[in-house]
């Protein structure tokens, strides 16, 4: 079982030192569930600093230290695996975050716990600076692992540890402006971000706005080389629907409809491209019958007939935890329909829908759970459960490793199949900043009636964009 997170999980406090040219040496407690231990690593750098620093330099940089344990272990609580990308972004997005305060976050933010204030740009850059330190020091006397931030060993290759040297040297404004590209890194990764980025940080150059993602021949061989329909139909949707994996965790069997039903849905039936509807996974009504509108709420339908609560409701510590984050909805049944960005993608999703269905059928999965996504190879207590995330982000790596990608470098990662989505939306198609936002549910929806004629002019758009997508059939 995970440990559960108590905040704050580090603390420091001064311990008197006798016969030494300082008076007391600070160090670091670490919180458990059920104990406190001293953080080794911490008390080596202080004892290590003890030699040339004075105690007020000793103490800067251990409080400095301290909050980043503090921080890290909340803003990475609902994200199972971290690789060097995450972990180097995650001290920018600490500096961000430090400058801004979390005082005035939504009550629910995985960070209001801080109840930080804003500090001075000045002053966060020297946590940054402070944080830097730490990583340079294990990386000299630790090997550059590190138990202390998490209960999982990280390390930081030395790759990156020299691009966070460069950027501790570099201007003020070149600074704010790797701020600014990690917390539009962050706004997709993670469900609690819920920042705007502050106009000082926003940088200039439109360039520096760009996020790596994976390429579409990348994209092309992970697809390719997927033999597991469950996680080949994750990938095509991630990178040609432009949905979250945690959102397609949530879908269940009767999620999966033929395009007919998309004029009763949605007023329109302008594209003949399968159904995959986002229902959303507590509030929805929509539970298999089209006909009914009034029925129970996908919550209550859990809990009435499999005793189980939506995906989205179980602790962050939970690995069947799958996110929901505020998507746009529509209509009587509180859905979204998939606006596919290439048809024959969308062609190939049918067809991994239809080796799952069979599955399902095969196996009676309905009578334990109405889940869609399931994990259909494994040979042990999960066969025929729900995936987990964590499962899903191993299969990545996986799936990577077999088209000779390395996973987590240059947005490698599952997130950037959204981040190439909005790539392929606008670079590729053409579309503008409207329709992307209605194809990734980013849009507030203020009036049905306009939504609902959105929604018919952008399928109608993507239906005559199709076309410009024929080079995947090669490999799709």
């Amino acid at each position: 079982m995970a440990e559960l997170l108590v905040y704050p999980s580090a603390i420091k406090i001064d311990l008197p030192v006798k016969n030494s040219v300082i008076d007391f040496l600070p160090i670091v407690l670490i919180e458990g569930a059920n104990n406190v231990t001293v953080s080794e690593e911490a008390l080596m750098w202080a004892r290590y600093m003890s030699h040339g620093y004075s105690v007020t330099g000793i103490d800067v940089r251990i409080s400095a230290l301290t909050r980043f344990i503090n921080f890290y272990n909340l803003w990475t609580s609902d994200l199972h695996e971290i690789g060097p990308e995450e972990q180097t972004n995650t001290i920018l997005i600490f500096t961000h975050f430090r400058i801004n305060g979390t005082i005035s976050l939504d009550k629910y933010h995985v960070l209001k716990a801080l109840n930080w204030r804003p500090v001075k740009k000045e002053t966060a850059r020297q946590d940054f600076n402070y944080i830097l330190e730490f990583f340079f020091f294990s990386e000299q006397n630790l090997d550059g692992v590190l138990r202390t931030i998490s209960k999982e060993a990280l390390h930081f290759p030395t790759d990156y540890k020299k691009k966070m040297e460069v950027l501790k040297h570099s201007t003020q404004s070149e600074f704010l402006s790797h701020i600014s590209n990690s917390a539009r890194y962050w706004e997709d990764l993670r469900d609690a971000y819920q920042y705007r980025v502050p106009r000082w940080a926003r940088p200039s150059n439109s360039k520096s706005l760009l996020r790596p993602f994976p390429t579409l021949e990348e994209i092309k061989e992970i697809i390719s080389a997927e033999k597991n329909p469950a996680f080949k139909a994750l990938w095509i949707a991630g990178a040609f629907g432009s949905h979250r994996i945690s959102e397609q965790l949530n879908c269940w069997q009767c999620d999966i409809l033929p395009p007919s039903s998309r004029e009763f849905l949605f007023g329109n039936n302008s594209t003949d491209s399968i159904v995959y509807l986002m229902a959303h996974p507590s509030e929805s009504t929509y539970i298999g019958d089209l006909t009914k509108s009034l029925g129970p709420t996908r919550e209550q339908y859990l809990k009435d007939k499999y005793r189980l609560i939506p995906r989205n409701h179980y602790p962050k510590t939970d690995n069947r935890r799958a996110g929901w984050k505020a998507k746009s909805l529509f209509g009587k049944f509180s859905t979204a329909d998939t606006f596919w960005l290439n048809s024959s993608a969308a062609k190939l999703f049918e067809a991994c829908t239809e080796e799952i269905h069979s599955f399902h059928l095969k196996n009676k999965t309905s009578k334990n759970h109405p889940y869609f996504f399931v994990n259909m190879l494994s040979r042990d207590e999960n066969f025929s459960n729900p995936i987990q995330l964590k499962r899903v982000e191993r299969a990545w790596v996986n799936a990577c490793k077999r088209a000779g990608i390395t996973p987590y470098r240059n947005g490698r990662n599952i997130h950037g199949l959204r981040h190439f989505a909005k790539h392929y939306a606008s670079n590729v198609l053409g579309l503008n900043a409207r329709e992307i936002q209605l194809i990734r549910g980013d849009t507030s929806i203020d009036s049905q009636n306009d939504y609902g004629r959105d929604i018919v002019s952008l399928n109608s758009t993507l239906k005559t964009f199709h076309t410009k997508g024929a080079n995947l059939d090669e490999i799709l």
